[in-house]
C-alpha cells in the first residue's frame, strides 16, 4: 500500500538446491469485507520452478500425485548440490536417482543412465491453481489415538483466521495422553494487555477467556475433530532461535491447574462422586463444578471410561452423548 510500484516475490528453496528454486510474484488480493479474509486462496503459493530447475510432487512410492493432493516435494536441475560433505549415508537418503529422466527399473530401484538425481525436501506441498503451495514439514507428522496428523496443516489453518497473527502447534504428553496444544499470538495485542482500570481489565479478561473458544469453533468448520487442538495458549510472541526460526522446544508446557476454571467445590454426594471419577480418569485434582471435561484433557476414549465408572460405582446408565 505504501509503495504501489514495488513488486513482492515469494522465494522458496533449501540450501541443497543453492537456496533459490521456486518463485511466485504476489498479486494483490482484495479483502472480503464480510469475512475479513482474502477473496481467493488464503495460502500464499511458493510458485513454480526457475529456469533449469524441476519440481515433482510425489507420494511414498515416487508416483506423481494429482493436483490438490498433498505429497512430498522433490527438486532437481542445475542448482542441485552434489550431496553432504563426508556424509554418504545422508546423501544417499536425501539425493535419490531421478525416476523421470531416461531411467530404468533394476532390482527394485531406479537406475538413472545420466546420474541425474532429485532432492527429497521433506516438505509437504500441493498444487492449487497451477501454483505449488507449501503446507508443512513431513517430519512434523504425528499420531494421536490412531489418527495421523499433519501439524503444519493445523498451523496453516490457524494463520488463515483474521484474529490470529502467528501460531504454532505441538503434541504434548499430559496425564490423559498425547494432546494437541496451539500457541497463538492474537492479532490484537489488547487481549493480552493489563489495565489499571478494573472494569477495562474485567472486559479484557472476558475477551481472553472467549478467544480460545472462538478459535476452536472456527477450526471445527475446516478441520476434522481429531485435528482441532485441545488447548490454546495465548502468547505475546512465539519463541525463536538465533536465526529467527520457530523454537518449538522453548514453547511453554501447559499447566493443568491453569486449564481449570474458578474452583467451586462439589456439595452434594452425587457431585462429589462424579468429581472423584473425573479426577481418577483425567489425573487432575481437585475437580470443581465449573470445570470442563475436555478442557482438562478429556477425549472420547476417556468419556467411555467415565461412563463405565459411573455405571459400576453409581449404578447409573448414562448414554455417550
Amino acid at each position: 500500500e505504501l509503495a504501489p510500484a514495488c513488486r513482492i516475490i515469494n522465494h522458496y528453496g533449501p540450501t541443497e538446491t543453492t537456496v533459490g528454486i521456486l518463485t511466485n510474484e504476489i498479486i494483490h488480493q482484495p479483502i472480503n469485507a464480510d469475512t475479513q479474509t482474502h477473496s481467493d486462496n488464503l495460502r500464499v503459493p511458493v510458485g513454480k520452478p526457475l529456469a533449469n530447475s524441476t519440481a515433482w510432487i510425489l507420494d511414498a512410492a515416487l508416483n506423481p500425485v494429482p493436483d490438490g493432493i498433498s505429497g512430498e516435494l522433490y527438486l532437481g536441475g542445475a542448482g542441485l548440490a552434489q550431496g553432504y560433505l563426508h556424509r554418504p549415508g545422508a546423501t544417499a537418503e536425501r539425493f535419490v536417482p531421478n525416476p523421470f529422466s531416461n531411467s530404468s527399473f533394476v532390482n527394485n530401484s531406479f537406475v538413472n543412465k545420466h546420474g541425474e538425481r532429485l532432492y527429497r525436501s521433506g516438505d509437504q506441498v500441493c498444487v492449487h491453481q497451477d501454483q505449488i503451495e507449501y503446507i508443512g514439514r513431513l517430519d512434523q507428522q504425528i499420531k494421536i489415538r490412531g489418527f495421523r496428523i499433519e501439524i503444519g496443516e493445523i498451523e496453516a489453518r490457524l494463520r488463515q483466521l483474521a484474529q490470529v497473527s502467528e501460531a504454532a502447534v505441538i503434541a504434548q504428553e499430559t496425564t490423559t495422553g498425547k494432546q494437541l496444544v496451539a500457541y497463538v499470538v492474537p492479532d490484537s495485542s489488547a487481549i493480552l494487555a493489563e489495565e489499571n482500570d478494573t472494569n477495562q481489565q474485567s472486559e479484557i479478561n472476558q475477551q481472553r477467556e472467549q478467544y480460545p473458544h472462538t478459535l476452536k469453533l472456527s477450526l471445527q468448520d475446516v478441520l476434522p475433530a481429531y485435528m482441532v487442538p485441545a488447548h490454546f495458549l495465548l502468547l505475546a510472541q512465539l519463541p525463536v532461535t538465533a536465526n529467527g526460526k520457530l523454537d518449538r522446544k522453548s514453547l511453554p508446557a501447559i499447566d493443568a491447574s491453569e486449564l481449570q476454571q474458578h474452583y467451586e467445590a462439589p456439595t452434594t454426594l452425587l457431585e462429589k462422586n462424579l468429581a472423584d471419577i473425573w479426577e481418577a480418569v483425567l489425573g487432575v485434582a481437585p475437580v470443581g463444578l465449573n470445570d470442563n471435561f475436555f478442557a482438562l484433557g478429556g477425549h472420547s476414549l476417556l468419556v467411555t471410561q467415565a461412563i463405565s465408572r459411573i455405571r459400576q460405582q453409581l449404578q447409573i446408565e448414562l448414554p455417550l452423548r
